[in-house]
């Protein structure tokens, strides 16, 4: 595959094939779903077809009764209108306001009062039969409807059930072979990126890791994390008051005048406050040019015309042409132009360290990949950052911010089948593009595709059972109440560290690290107008740093989604009700278990019960 051109045009190789291959396989892979769970798709479109007719029939029916209870309030409300009106003759009369006989307004009152009682009285024994009527067809219709649609899920439940995680992975793969993702990210990929390449502990204790997926192409190990992010920023709080004085002055005849003012003063402060966003990316690793590091950050607006283009690339030229003329950079290393003023000026990774090695990745072919992929506009154009620290790849993209790579399955679950596929295919595509193009900017280095790694001599045994990234993401997958710190009020960075292990089960101690909130006020000083300084209170919030530890136990879990729902969850319940949180502390996915404890460990004979109930084909 080394020379082979589609693998070193990745943009060409999308447009022109992968794209859509990879529709039609997320559809063919679909239909074969469907088949095997028994799905009738000329029945499901019926009874969807059905469902849908009597929703039409239910909003006509509740049309016709919101009409009639709309006439009959406005009837009374007449009825209403002309008692009060009688009520207003009454007052007059009372009030001696005559401007006719006073038995005028008398009758008058009598007519008003007794037609509007009648106009209630009629309203309601004309119309509160045929309101129940009407009320009765909706609820009848309604009833029909709901029957229809429960219909329509009995036929897909089969389907929603067989659902599983790593879906979208079955379908990359029926695309191409380059791209290999894992079922999860275990301890032999994290140890090997970690012992071979130097990925760094998880040690950010304000970064908790809500996703992971890992994989690799042509052997060379690759993984997308999402990482919840806690931040400080400075927090303005405002108050105002409002003072009022008075001042006198003369007229022009002498007179003395008084006058008043008002005036709102306002003041702030600025407090530190937490705050919190995610960021999604890849991290790759390779051989190839171990000692060489580098970053570069977007340089072509979306928008950007070739002649802008052109502009942009003659201004930067005759900087970069300067800083190749001092013998080092700021930094301190050498710095050399290459003979390719566009690829330097758009690609602009001038804080390189290794001359030698950035040519011998960068060659004249990676470069006119890399530019290509840079002056596209489509799908997301120049989206991407590129930093590259010695054999480890980091691939941070606009694009990947707003995608979703977990695979959940339960994302698929509906009622229609024409439905279901189109929201199967849409996630795979979405999937799929969004992490070809994040390996773009990778997939464009001919040496990177040439290099494959060296044997690595894996370990027959590890400290532990799952990787550290694992623990994360589960520990982030239980509802973040049973995790709260009490009296917080943020959000909650988790952090877990390894406790030890049981088997093939882990004790894994999650951290939740949150902040409590206390109301302050400060006083702060504000001239007036009336020339006085008054105190303004400023009320703000005082963050203060709460946490609390709860217990997992994690371990594999070789079965699939349907297995784990109709088999291991009541078991594993009934086994530990007492030391679980019930079914909210139990949660699996792409063959992984994690169980919060509620007050203790568990001991060696309850963990091999854990062991037997969640073997391989249980």
């Amino acid at each position: 595959m080394g020379q082979d051109n589609s693998i070193l045009e990745p943009l060409e190789m999308f447009n022109k094939q992968l794209k859509g291959q990879n529709s039609e396989n997320a559809a063919k892979y679909f239909d074969e779903f469907a088949k095997k769970a028994g799905i009738d798709p000329k029945a499901n479109a019926q009874a969807v077809n059905d469902y849908n007719q009597k929703c039409l029939a239910r909003d006509l029916a509740k049309k016709e009764a919101r009409k009639i209870h709309a006439k009959k309030v406005l009837l009374i409300l007449l009825g209403s209108f002309v008692i009060a009106a009688g009520v207003v003759f009454i007052i007059l009369a009372v009030a001696a306001q005559l401007f006719m006989p006073l038995y005028i307004y008398i009758l008058l009152a009598i007519f008003l009062i007794g037609g509007g009682i009648g106009i209630i009285i009629l309203t309601n024994k004309m119309l509160n039969g045929k309101i129940k009527d009407k009320d009765q067809a909706l609820a009848a219709r309604e009833a029909e409807a709901q029957a229809a649609l429960q219909l329509c899920w009995a036929m897909m439940n089969p389907l929603n059930s067989l659902y599983d995680w790593n879906m979208q992975a079955d379908v990359i793969k029926m695309t191409t072979p380059l791209l290999e993702l894992d079922k999860n990210f275990d301890i032999k990929k994290y140890a090997y990126l970690e012992e071979k390449y130097g990925l760094s502990q998880l040690d950010d204790s304000f970064r908790s890791v809500n996703f992971v997926q890992s994989g690799a192409v042509q052997g060379n190990p690759f993984f997308i994390r999402k990482d919840l992010i806690q931040t400080t920023f400075m927090k303005r709080y405002t108050g105002s008051i409002v003072i009022s004085w008075t001042t006198t002055s003369k007229d022009s005849d002498g007179n003395t005048q008084i006058v008043n003012h008002t005036q709102t003063l306002t003041a702030y402060v600025d407090k530190p406050a937490p705050a919190y966003h995610y960021e999604t990316y890849l991290i790759y690793a390779n051989d190839a040019a171990p000692d060489l590091s580098f970053s570069r950050i977007p340089q072509v607006s979306i928008n950007a015309s070739d002649r802008d283009l052109k502009h942009q690339v003659e201004k930067e030229e005759k900087k970069i042409h300067k800083a190749s003329e001092r013998a080092v950079d700021d930094a301190g290393h050498q710095f050399t132009e290459l003979w390719n003023p566009e690829f330097e000026s758009l690609f602009h990774a001038l804080d390189r360290d290794q001359e030698v090695q950035f040519r011998l990745l960068f060659t004249p072919l990676a470069q006119k990949n890399e530019l290509n992929l840079i002056k596209s506009k489509a799908p997301y154009g120049d989206d991407f950052n590129f930093t590259k620290v010695k054999c480890l790849n980091i691939i941070y993209s606009r694009h990947s911010q707003a995608l979703d790579y977990s695979g959940n399955p339960g994302y698929f679950i509906d009622y229609d089948l024409n439905n279901a596929k189109k929201k199967f295919v849409s996630y795979c595509d979405n999937y799929f593009q969004g992490l070809f193009f994040d390996m773009a900017p990778l997939l464009s280095i001919p040496l990177y595709q040439q290099n494959k790694p060296q044997e690595y001599l894996y370990k027959q045994e590890y400290e532990m059972n799952i990787s550290p990234y694992e623990d994360m993401v589960l520990a982030n997958s239980f509802d973040r109440n049973l995790l709260k710190p009490l009296n917080a009020v943020t959000e909650s960075i988790l952090r877990t560290s390894f406790e030890g292990k049981e088997g093939d089960s882990d004790k894994i101690r999650i951290t939740a690290h949150a902040y409590s909130g206390t109301q302050m006020v400060d006083y702060i000083s504000v001239l007036g107008g009336d020339e006085r300084i008054h105190q303004v209170p400023v009320y703000w919030v005082k963050y203060d740093p709460v946490s609390k530890d709860t217990f997992m136990v994690i371990k594999k879990y070789p079965t699939t989604r349907y297995s784990y729902n109709h088999q291991g969850l009541a078991d594993l319940l009934s086994a530990f009700q007492t030391k679980t949180f019930g079914a909210s502390g139990l949660h699996y996915e792409r063959c992984l278990l994690a169980m919060l404890l509620a007050n203790s460990d568990l001991s060696p004979e309850e963990g091999k019960k854990l062991e037997e109930l969640t073997k391989e084909g249980k």
